[in-house]
């Protein structure tokens, strides 16, 4: 189980952002500072990813090289 963060807890019930201190429930959903983390969690997340469009690329390469191999006779 994961640990509680009291203080997290005590600011949501202040009515206060815990990663900026903006006003809530108003603010929620528009933090400037949980939407950048969002984002870099998201790049980090696509770059470590292959994406369809490089695996056909990939793909096709390797099927042309094939085919020159062979001489068009099995492929």
């Amino acid at each position: 189980m994961s640990e509680i963060n009291w203080h997290k807890i005590q600011n949501k019930l202040q009515g206060t952002c815990p990663t900026c201190g903006g006003e809530l429930p108003k603010h929620k959903g528009v933090c400037p500072v949980e939407g950048e983390e969002l984002l870099a969690r998201l790049e980090q997340i696509d770059n470590s990813v292959k994406h369809v469009g490089d695996v056909a690329e990939d793909l096709i390469k390797s099927y042309r090289k094939m085919k020159r191999a062979f001489g068009n006779k099995n492929v």
